[in-house]
């Protein structure tokens, strides 16, 4: 527990530079108040993303499930570059000073999340929403 807060790293997908995040992910392990999470169902992840303060990474997760659940997101790095995003989702580089003034928004700052889900079907909203 880190005030309050508790961490949970998802494992990455086998993308180019995947090794660094898991690496990072095996350094902090020893902690406890983070948990390494590998291949969780929707029913396991839905709820986790659902009661998070925020989500930060560069997953698509951080920018169609989050917004969706008006969960507020850090998008890290060019990876969804291109991609409509909702009010939900700050964006910055890998620049730790950057990575921090991200952080400290989304924690301190109570900014307004739109209710959009940038054109995510009925049926996935409805389905997301059930969790």
């Amino acid at each position: 527990k880190l005030n309050g807060v508790y961490i949970y790293h998802f494992w990455p997908n086998s993308d180019p530079g995947s090794e660094l995040i898991i690496d990072f992910i095996k350094k902090d392990e020893r902690l406890n108040h983070h948990r390494i999470l590998i291949n969780k169902s929707p029913e396991e992840f839905i709820p986790l993303l659902k009661y998070s303060q925020f989500i930060i990474g560069n997953s698509s997760t951080g920018i169609r499930e989050a917004a969706i659940l008006r969960v507020k997101s850090i998008n890290v790095g060019l990876r969804q570059e291109g991609r409509i995003t909702s009010s939900n989702v700050l964006h910055a580089s890998f620049n730790e000073e950057d990575l921090i003034e991200c952080m400290d928004k989304t924690i301190n700052l109570n900014y307004e999340i739109e209710n959009d889900s940038i054109g995510a079907g009925e049926r996935i909203v409805n389905q997301i929403m059930s969790f």
